[in-house]
């Protein structure tokens, strides 16, 4: 059973035309605010605003009343009253003592036995190196999979130092220096 779309009147001027309904949707990401104004159309037809200052906007309105009684209606979160917390949110205490992260190095970690990306290393550091191509057929990954995984894995994540040169019979080959 689907709950019915409830339409709050929030501004209905006497002498204009245009009228700006509050409506309560929930698109699967959690419910939100829409501000539907009517009266600028001559088919009827609404002009659906994603914040009320757009809608006072469209409908030359100041939104000050509509939020001194409504203040849920802000773009705040914190104020809307529709919204159910299930847990309290936690109390920040000012005289505790912070840690900020002073290394921006990546982290060194290493590899499981037996993995991919354990191949992977294991082939750059050969004496030889390895190419994108022996290194697509070994792992049984495309070659921009290949080109990923030394890119983001090794280098970004691991922080490793990847080489690479052309090699006259192979082509670019890249290596890892022995560990």
């Amino acid at each position: 059973m689907t709950e019915a779309t409830r339409m709050y009147l929030v501004h209905d001027a006497n002498g204009s035309r245009t009228q700006i309904w509050a409506v309560r949707e929930d698109y699967g990401h959690g419910p939100v605010w829409e501000f539907h104004v009517h009266g600028l159309t001559r088919s009827g037809d609404p002009r659906i605003c994603p914040s009320l200052a757009m809608a006072c906007e469209l409908a030359e309105t100041d939104p000050g009343p509509i939020l001194d009684i409504a203040p849920f209606l802000s773009e705040r979160k914190e104020a809307d009253p529709m919204t159910r917390r299930t847990k309290p949110e936690p109390k920040i205490d000012a005289s505790a003592p912070t840690e900020a992260k002073t290394d921006a190095t990546p982290k060194t970690q290493t590899p499981r036995e037996g993995t991919k990306q354990a191949t992977l290393i294991t082939m750059l550091r050969a004496k030889d190196g390895a190419t994108i191509e022996e290194l697509s057929a070994a792992l049984q990954w495309t070659p921009q999979t290949v080109r990923g995984a030394i890119a983001g894995a090794l280098k970004k994540r691991l922080g490793l130092e990847v080489t690479s040169e052309k090699v006259e019979d192979r082509g670019r080959v890249y290596r890892l220096p022995a560990a």
